[in-house]
């Protein structure tokens, strides 16, 4: 096994590194961003303690969170989640979902089940819950409850828009609906 030796204060400590191939690491990485299936045949048995050098751990860590999020893993997703990782990081994560409640965002599991994914998109929210979240933003932290718009008016009162009470709505899905119960009879 190799060896380094460390100066402190108290004399030279013999330090023993265990076998790695920084090589082979970046060669798993690389092949994770070329083959957009690859992360599906090692995300089982491949963890990121696997890796020696922690760089590599962190991007390994983001790639299986972005796998996990089902967001494409390239270099760009994955340069964006370190970021997003490392402002979690600072933050806390209980901090992060208490100001994602204070949004408006609540999520069914504890913080944990999640960790550091939710900032890859890996939460369950609604679009309403998101849309809610985005006007809270938009409106410097106050509270609004989105409603439909069911017309627009200009300023002398004259109608712009008015939704169609008429609509009919159709089933997009009941052919393939007949098709299945057709076929398990």
């Amino acid at each position: 096994m190799p060896t380094a030796t460390r100066n402190t204060p108290g004399g030279n400590i013999l330090l023993r590194i265990p076998p790695h191939s920084a090589d082979a690491e970046v060669s798993v990485l690389g092949a994770l961003l070329l083959d957009k299936n690859a992360i599906i045949n090692v995300a089982e048995f491949l963890e990121p303690s696997h890796f020696y050098d922690d760089r590599h751990s962190l991007i390994y860590e983001a790639m299986v969170d972005l796998y996990e999020a089902r967001a494409p893993i390239d270099v760009l997703t994955v340069s964006d989640g370190l970021k997003r990782m490392k402002v979690l990081d600072k933050i806390g994560l209980l901090e992060f979902f208490g100001t994602l409640h204070r949004f408006g965002l609540d999520f069914p599991k504890p913080p944990d089940y999640y960790g550091l994914s939710v900032v890859l998109g890996g939460g369950e929210v609604t679009l309403f819950d998101t849309t809610s979240a985005y006007a809270r933003l938009a409106l410097g932290g106050r509270s609004v409850v989105p409603s439909t718009v069911l017309e627009i008016k200009n300023s002398k009162g004259e109608i712009l828009w008015q939704i169609d009470k008429n609509i009919r709505h159709e089933s997009i899905f009941q052919n393939d609906v007949d098709n299945v119960k057709a076929e398990q009879s």
